[in-house]
């Protein structure tokens, strides 16, 4: 289903609402791993995830056109043989996405202690900055 509007007022963002309809889709079925997303100041962002148990090698983080994800294939559980008499951690697939606006690009990303944290910086290109005009 394709988003329309009036008049066919907004051209050439099918990409845009392309890559919302995904990231939507991949993120209104399941709250795991949980995360926040955090301002950090005028022009910078923190998304920080928890992800327990999982190492480096286990998470990819991955940014596509204007889409940044988080994923990964999960991890074995296996116990050694030993009976798990009540289990409530998750080792389990998962991926987040996290569209990005324009300009804005990942600055930094760390895991530690079991929280996944991704900073986010807006930077602006010189000819997109405000501009004083300086009057006469």
């Amino acid at each position: 289903e394709k988003v329309m509007f009036p008049n066919n007022a907004a051209l050439g963002f099918e990409r845009l609402y392309d890559n919302m309809r995904r990231v939507t889709d991949a993120m209104s079925d399941d709250h795991y791993p949980p995360h926040s997303v955090i301002k950090t100041g005028q022009d910078s962002f923190e998304i920080s995830m928890a992800v327990a148990g999982f190492s480096e090698d286990d998470v990819i983080v991955e940014v596509k056109e204007d889409v940044l994800s988080v994923s990964s294939e999960g991890l074995d559980n296996d116990q050694d043989g030993r009976e798990v008499l009540y289990n409530r951690l998750a080792f389990r697939p998962f991926k987040k996405m996290f569209l990005m606006g324009e300009h804005i690009f990942v600055s930094e990303a760390s895991l530690k202690d079991g929280m996944l944290r991704i900073k986010l910086e807006r930077k602006l290109p010189y000819e997109k900055k405000p501009k004083r005009i300086k009057l006469n």
